[in-house]
């Protein structure tokens, strides 16, 4: 085998492994945003203050978080508020 059949055979090689890491990296599920909580009477809320959006993109964001997470109710909002003037 001559040095140019060689090259060839690595160019190849260095496609097909290319798109194997481009076909993993599109399967891969989106990375979960990382964020810090705290809980506040029997719930987790987010500690860190998000950019304003309108209601639909906070549903959204709110799926974005995984499983469990969501947007409070106003009566848990008044319960949150509530909570905290008095911490």
């Amino acid at each position: 085998m001559d040095i140019m059949e060689l090259k060839r055979q690595v160019d190849v090689l260095n496609v097909l492994t290319q798109e194997i890491i481009d076909e993993t990296i599109a399967a891969a599920p989106p990375a979960k945003p990382q964020i810090k909580t705290k809980i506040i009477g029997d719930l987790e809320w987010q500690d860190e203050l998000v950019p304003e959006m309108s209601w639909d993109k906070a549903v959204e964001y709110a799926k974005s978080l995984g499983d469990g997470w969501r947007l409070p109710t106003v009566e848990v909002q008044v319960v949150n508020t509530k909570l905290l003037v008095e911490i």
